[in-house]
């Protein structure tokens, strides 16, 4: 009865709104009717489903029971079943170094001993199929850590299946083990320590102590060539493996093809890893984007240079960051190197001519863009200026062109400690070495295939920005410090950072675009990475601030946000802990940030730590500093419980983060568990963040 009531109190207000209502909205109105009522009838009134339809879809063959290679996957023991592999390769990577040494160990071992090896993406292969691997097939497990300790993407299942399995559930693996990391890190190499523990403990047996591999000083390449040596000589030695003649045998091939269309050649556009399905997912499309500006943001008697640069976004407005996040910028190889290796393996006449590389089994990936060009690979996809390993030396062997060029060839590998001695007093890249070796006028027969195989892919730098997604929505900035490293004992020479060598190149274009308009603009290929280093949601939320060198490039950022929203409402305290060489020369936005310091009143307090002062003040890196002022660190990180952020090189982030825990046993009097609790609290609930790097 209430409800009629309702409807009649209504009925004065349907009056009243027919009596105003224009004629296209009832119109409208009706419209929307008659679409709800054919949708809501279709299959029912009308489009009835056809009985017989599904004969269309039908599939004869499955009835036969002909398909069962299409409707059933291979199992990893069939797989290893049905190649006879006595050697299987599983490996878990991030940046693809894991991934690359696996391929190349599976090849080596297959040629070396005439045996099959099965390579194995952790990812496509579960713990019950690792738990089938035949005792018969000998195992290689090669394993990155990256971030805090972290697995790749593809072994994190391995990973949490294995900390809560029990028993001999691997008493079947017979391996070898492998971790890829950085010492400059705190969980240096934790990931394959931690895999090892465990695989022993559920029987597995290690057929020989870890190796590692730490990047800190760029041996990573040269670690793992010594560990498989070891290896090789354990399995001649204890497994009686007996070595046949080393020749190349390639798993791609590189074919000239002049039929090609030249519209589909890849003539230089990089192209993402999709194999990392997880890390993909954080990257934006990768495109071309304009360079507006350029300038270097030391001072002329600092002798150093770097960078500052403003790319548009404008063109691309699917492209989005955060404060916080990265930038990934694709580099080009020197010309200079390009055109020297095009000359020394006779290919200047067929720099640009169509290059067709195709892959010789299922089992393997080719890692560059197919078709392109001899000089396009050289220029965008190879890293030919990457260190050339003892194990590259050796493979040229066979193609030396001249007895003089092989014998100089074999006395790099004379012993470890001659290679290194060479490579601390001369520059190598492919070319440097083809040159050394046989002379700038001896040409090489190298086929194109095996510089596929062994010289890395090339890959973006990543560049955290220094500019507030808030104020230039539109536009990122970059600070890069442009890498030129002495050679240990050739002072006089070093070796060039390739991408910031490239971003330099650009800055007599920039400056010319400059002071005129109608001058060519500059572009370069990148993307957008997320992060998980932004600024908390709430303003009023205090920050402690920590970084060095180019580490202040999001500070940057954070302080022009937290400055620009300071002036309509009540922002948090801020406080920035920097260090650098010297505060005159390399103090990187010194003004800039400098004003807002002044601006801020109070709100913003910076401190700087001289590693080199050049008057008579105290040297002192930026630990030193917090160490120094641990009354107030410990106010800001307990008492206040302000968000940490962290900036700067893995070697300093380790160390800063080591000191506050010095200095929170000192100040507080906790022990070493009670710090680590809180550290690793603060972790977990995002309010101590880090953004290192090698």
């Amino acid at each position: 009865m209430s409800s009629v009531q309702d409807l009649r109190s209504l009925e004065p207000l349907l009056l009243k709104f027919t009596e105003k209502a224009a004629v296209d909205d009832i119109l409208c109105l009706l419209l929307l009717l008659i679409a709800g009522t054919a949708y809501t009838t279709k299959g029912l009134l009308w489009e009835k489903p056809d009985p017989a339809s599904k004969i269309f879809w039908e599939r004869p063959q499955l009835k036969s029971g002909n398909a069962h290679s299409q409707a059933k996957k291979q199992t990893l023991a069939e797989k290893i079943q049905e190649i006879d592999a006595k050697f299987v390769l599983l490996w878990g990577s991030q940046s693809g170094t894991a991934e690359r040494f696996a391929t190349r160990m599976g090849k080596d071992l297959s040629r070396r001993f005439g045996f099959k090896s099965l390579v194995v993406d952790l990812g496509d292969a579960s713990p019950d199929q690792i738990q089938q691997i035949p005792s018969t097939a000998i195992t290689f497990v090669l394993l990155s850590t990256y971030g805090e300790g972290d697995p790749s993407d593809n072994t994190a299942p391995l990973w949490d299946w294995l900390m809560t399995a029990s028993g001999q559930a691997m008493s079947n693996l017979n391996y070898y083990a492998f971790g890829l990391g950085n010492s400059h890190y705190k969980h240096y190499n934790k990931v394959i320590d931690a895999v090892v523990d465990k695989l022993n403990k559920l029987g597995a047996k290690q057929l020989l102590p870890t190796g590692k591999a730490d990047d800190c000083n760029g041996q990573t390449e040269e670690h793992f060539v010594s560990w498989k040596e070891d290896i090789f000589k354990h399995l001649i030695s204890q497994h009686g493996y007996e070595e046949k003649p080393l020749r190349y045998e390639p798993s791609i091939k590189a074919e000239f093809d002049t039929s090609l269309d030249l519209i589909d050649l890849n003539t230089g556009t990089p192209q993402h890893d999709v194999s990392a399905k997880k890390t993909s997912m954080a990257l934006t499309d990768i495109k071309p984007l304009s360079i507006t500006s350029a300038h270097n943001v030391f001072s002329d008697s600092a002798g150093r240079t770097c960078l500052h640069m403003e790319i548009d976004l404008s063109a691309h407005p699917e492209i989005k960051y955060q404060t916080g996040d990265h930038i990934g910028i694709w580099p080009v190889n020197p010309a200079e190197e390009i055109t020297s290796l095009l000359d020394r393996l006779s290919l200047t006449s067929q720099a640009d001519t169509p290059l067709l590389i195709q892959a010789l089994d299922s089992e393997t990936k080719v890692h560059v863009p197919s078709p392109t060009t001899p000089r396009a690979l050289f220029t965008s996809y190879l890293e030919i200026c990457a260190p050339i390993s003892r194990q590259t030396i050796s493979d040229l062997l066979e193609f030396a062109p001249t007895d003089y060029a092989k014998s100089f060839l074999t006395s790099l590998l004379t012993s470890r400690e001659t290679y290194e001695d060479f490579t601390a007093t001369h520059y190598l890249t492919l070319s440097r070495l083809l040159t050394h070796a046989a002379g700038p006028d001896q040409p090489w027969s190298i086929p194109l295939s095996f510089l596929v195989e062994t010289l890395p892919a090339l890959k973006p730098r990543y560049y955290s920005i220094s500019s507030s997604s808030a104020l230039t929505p539109r536009s990122v900035s970059i600070t890069a410090m442009i890498a030129n490293t002495p050679l240990p004992k050739n002072p006089s020479s070093s070796v060039p950072g390739v991408c910031t060598s490239y971003l330099h190149s650009h800055l007599p274009s920039v400056v010319a675009r400059a002071q005129d308009d109608s001058a060519p603009s500059t572009h370069l290929q990148a993307h957008i990475r997320r992060s998980k280093f932004h600024l908390p949601i709430t303003a009023t939320a205090p920050l402690m601030m920590v970084a060095a060198g180019t580490g202040i490039a999001p500070f940057r950022a954070f302080i022009a946000e937290r400055h620009r929203v300071s002036k309509n409402r009540e922002v948090g305290d801020m406080s920035l802990f920097y260090g650098c060489r010297e505060v005159e020369g390399e103090f990187a936005y010194r003004d800039e940030i400098g004003a807002v310091e002044r601006e801020m009143g109070g709100k913003l307090q910076v401190q700087v730590a001289e590693s080199r002062p050049k008057t008579a003040g105290k040297k002192m890196y930026v630990q030193d500093l917090i160490r120094e002022r641990g009354e107030e660190v410990v106010r800001a990180l307990v008492e206040e419980n302000r968000y940490l952020f962290i900036c700067g090189g893995a070697s300093m982030g380790r160390d800063v983060l080591g000191t506050i825990g010095e200095v929170l046993m000192e100040r507080k009097g906790w022990g070493e568990e009670q710090v680590r609790e809180f550290a690793e609290r603060q972790k977990r609930t995002g309010r101590w963040l880090s953004d290192v790097w090698g």
